[in-house]
């Protein structure tokens, strides 16, 4: 008899809930986040040597997207789960169609973790399940004394409280923001000088999203909206996202990490379609983020968008951990400023979710890089270019 593998962070009490993403027009029109998939990023951009942005401010925004695999990501879906899961031969997607804003982003700066491609990239476990690997991206460090998802919420200095020692930075302009409320575990050593707002209703300093009207009609609509396909205080991946892109817009932050989940909420259910579903809008609102961000390339200011994952999946799909070492492959996408264009890069290292904290850190001249991490110099452009477009 077939062992049931373990179900990751969610527990059994997620397999309550079955349903897959609720592609509505009203729920569009609630959170103004258009369902159907599309490619929003811009085909062109000013350069990043342009006089325009050498004099303004920078936002640099980290999102992950939980438990999706990099096959999914570089390959499309998957023949084999998609036979498996009986999925329609008009879904079986190319990546570039599952993913088109993903893959104009590599073509406008670099991607690592491609299947075969170079040592890749991973969480450094060694149990491949989300708060360690979300502990790991936001303080750069591999080791962090978090191995399961009931730890005890970060003690060493997160990417969020670097940003909070910016001289003349307030709370409100560095934002966490995400679906899950594990996240918050890992979002600052000193939340309360950021803006946290994880799952329903957590984040010591979730009410700062009450900035106006629209943004607390936004924060109540994903309170009441329900935790499925998740459970307890999970909110929806439209609604984080509704709350998080107005944020950005309005706000015009230094730092965002938004966190989206839905993927991995589907995949334990062993739901490979409302997984695809839930990465193709997970792939809309990250050309929604690259859309505001080219406004405020246009305005005159700096950015860079990097694109995660905390974990990947076992090859049977719904699980991951450290039973299944194959969960521990990650991948990333990186654009704008400081990130060399030039698609797809193979690292002759292993590389960790680490690295892409180091590398924030160099960019954005923050904080102290770990001593177990290392900035991703293959992705990045010089440091005399860097340098000379900041003067």
């Amino acid at each position: 008899m077939k062992t049931k593998k373990p179900i990751g962070k969610r527990g059994a009490s997620a397999l309550l809930v079955a349903s897959t993403l609720l592609w509505t027009s009203c729920a569009a029109e609630r959170t103004n986040i258009p369902l159907r998939p599309g490619v929003l990023v811009p085909r062109t951009r000013a350069p990043s040597h342009s006089p325009s942005l050498l004099n303004g401010e920078h936002t640099f925004v980290l999102v992950a997207i939980d438990g999706v695999r990099h096959e999914d990501v570089f390959e499309g879906v998957d023949p084999n789960l998609a036979k498996k899961h009986g999925l329609a031969a008009r879904e079986l997607l190319t990546a570039r169609a599952l993913t088109p804003n993903l893959h104009a982003l590599m073509a406008r700066g670099a991607a690592l973790g491609a299947p075969g491609s170079g040592a890749g990239i991973f969480a450094s476990g060694p149990n491949f399940v989300s708060v360690p690997g979300y502990m790991e991206l936001m303080t750069g460090r591999r080791t962090t004394g978090c191995t399961t998802n009931g730890c005890a919420a970060t003690t060493h200095p997160t990417l969020a409280d670097d940003f909070a020692k910016l001289p003349d930075v307030s709370p409100l302009e560095i934002g966490v923001i995400s679906s899950w409320d594990g996240i918050g575990r890992a979002a600052a050593r000193d939340p309360s000088r950021a803006t946290v707002s994880v799952g329903r209703h957590q984040g010591q300093t979730r009410d700062l999203l009450r900035y106006d009207a629209e943004a607390s009609a936004l924060l109540d609509a994903g309170e009441q909206a329900g935790p499925s396909p998740g459970y307890g205080d999970y909110r929806r991946d439209r609604d984080t996202a509704a709350i998080a892109l107005r944020y950005l817009k309005k706000v015009k932050p230094r730092f965002l990490f938004l966190g989206l989940g839905d993927t991995d909420e589907h995949a334990h259910h062993d739901d490979y379609r409302g997984y695809l579903r839930a990465l193709g809008h997970a792939d809309y609102v990250v050309g929604q983020v690259q859309a505001a961000l080219g406004e405020f390339e246009r305005e005159g200011r700096r950015t860079t968008l990097m694109i995660t994952t905390d974990h990947g999946r076992e090859r049977d799909f719904d699980g991951h951990g450290g039973h299944a070492p194959e969960s521990a492959e990650v991948w990333l996408v990186a654009a704008g400023w400081g990130i060399a264009r030039q698609d797809r890069v193979e690292s002759r290292s292993t590389r960790y979710l680490a690295d892409v904290t180091a590398t924030l850190r160099v960019l954005a001249g923050v904080g102290v890089v770990e001593p177990s991490s290392t900035a991703l110099a293959e992705l990045m452009e010089p440091a005399e270019l860097r340098l000379s477009q900041v003067r």
